[in-house]
């Protein structure tokens, strides 16, 4: 365990499994990658990613207390209710029979809310 704790601390503490393995066969210590994983897990020695920078934003653990400053309603009328939005009417409200008045709402917007049939 000392000899890998070394090897991490030479290599800036930059080197994973797989870099740590071929190093530690470089220098003569004949040993699997899978025992060097387990060895570097037990002692809490860990690689950097080229792939991640640090993390700089992290997410607020309790509720979002941010205003709704639209004054959105997305409570849904009824069960079995599910709505959508589009900007443009396509095929698919014909083929789906969401084309009639009753499925449909004008928001103030513009944008015409089509009700998805309920699957049963």
């Amino acid at each position: 365990m000392a000899v890998i704790r070394q090897v991490h601390a030479d290599n800036y503490g930059v080197y994973g499994v797989r870099k740590m393995h071929a190093e530690l066969n470089r220098r003569g210590h004949r040993i699997a990658r899978c025992a060097v994983h387990r060895l570097m897990r037990a002692d809490g020695l860990r690689g950097i990613s080229r792939a991640k920078g640090p993390r700089t934003a992290i997410p607020g653990s309790g509720p979002d207390a941010r205003p709704d400053l639209l004054d959105r309603d997305c409570k849904a009328p009824a069960t079995n209710r599910v709505w959508v939005t589009g900007s443009t009417t396509d095929d698919c409200t014909a083929r789906s029979g969401s084309s009639h008045p009753s499925n449909t709402r004008t928001t103030t917007t513009g944008t015409t809310l089509h009700r998805l049939p309920s699957a049963r």
